[in-house]
């Protein structure tokens, strides 16, 4: 008999959606015969539940969560792309990659990192927006070239 894991059915859910997934896209990086489209849809209903090898493979590769996630009483509360990225259209930020949702919410925990670490304080002496000088019309190709300039102190 297969011992099974007591995760929140709510928090397997909401890693999926937030990691831009499809349920048939779990099964397909599942990749195993017996994980089907029902057998997800079972574990996110609260019916059946992965073991803790499956968990495992759904936190760290498909999910790309801590695995303790999984075990929380409601999924938590973070930043949203629809809240990062407010003025674009929500058919645009449907369309975001779960690669570039990854990238965004370690982006985001770095920068809460460093936050707390200097106590809200920016730690770097110069700010490169200070350093940009350029004209509106100044064409773009001549702002971007094949090398990036050397800012110099």
């Amino acid at each position: 008999m297969t011992q099974f894991t007591p995760i929140n059915p709510l928090v397997l859910q909401w890693a999926r959606t937030t990691a831009g997934l499809t349920v048939e896209d779990v099964v397909q990086k599942l990749n195993r015969k017996k994980i089907t489209v029902e057998t997800i849809t079972a574990w996110e209903n609260g019916e059946q539940a992965p073991d803790y090898i499956q968990l495992e493979r759904l936190a760290y590769e498909v999910y790309k969560r801590p695995l303790a996630i999984f075990f929380f009483p409601a999924p938590p509360t973070e930043e949203t792309p629809q809240q990062a990225f407010r003025t674009l259209p929500d058919s645009e930020i449907q369309r975001l990659s779960p690669r570039l949702r990854f990238l965004l919410r370690h982006a985001q925990a770095m920068q809460q990192n460093l936050y707390e670490l200097y106590e809200g304080v920016n730690p770097v002496e110069r700010q490169i927006v200070r350093d940009l000088h350029f004209s509106l019309e100044q064409p773009a190709h001549d702002l971007a070239p094949d090398r990036p300039p050397v800012l110099r102190h």
